[in-house]
């Protein structure tokens, strides 16, 4: 008889790296080969349609979704994505931000259900500094990161998702991590 596979083995969530642009060019960022994300080519980015058959595939190996990137909210079609996630019982949904666009995602009409089809915000903050940031980022407006941060923390109990924040501990920034 063939065996069915062994189930209790499977992965907590799944890691989509949805796309490798990014509105940041961090000096610390690569693809592990020394190429920086800005720099590649999106040559692998699945369209909308692709995109939700990947969610329904991995849906029957496991209940989580850990969206990436690059930066995931380049994606015009992430509240699409998202709710697609939600659709398919995705539990946690978790997207992984650098925080830069929140502020003006949230105008458009689009994404005005993104945040409620979430269930776990991570932003990417490296520090406080935002002048320090901005060198580090190679983004000049690192202070939208800590406001958008903010507004995350005012929206998080009413749109009941749950606020994170991770960063990347280098040498010289174990004071910034700290912080």
């Amino acid at each position: 008889l063939a065996r069915a596979g062994r189930h209790d083995l499977r992965p907590l969530y799944f890691i989509w790296t949805m796309l490798r642009a990014c509105n940041f060019e961090c000096t610390y960022c690569d693809d592990h080969r020394g190429n920086k994300y800005p720099d590649l080519p999106d040559t692998h980015t699945l369209d909308t349609e692709a995109g939700i058959e990947l969610l329904r595939v991995m849906r029957t190996g496991t209940a989580s979704v850990y969206l990436a990137g690059g930066e995931p909210t380049l994606r015009k079609d992430l509240p699409t994505l998202t709710r697609a996630a939600r659709d398919l019982d995705y539990y946690p949904i978790i997207i992984n931000t650098n925080g830069s666009a929140v502020d003006r995602l949230l105008r458009r009409e689009a994404f005005r259900t993104w945040l409620a089809d979430t269930d776990i915000v991570v932003v990417s903050l490296d520090g406080l500094d935002a002048s320090d940031l901005a060198q580090l980022w190679a983004y000049p407006k690192a202070h939208e990161v800590l406001r958008n941060l903010l507004l995350l923390k005012h929206l998080a109990k009413p749109l009941r998702f749950k606020l994170m924040v991770n960063t990347v501990i280098a040498p010289g920034r174990i004071e910034h991590a700290r912080a």
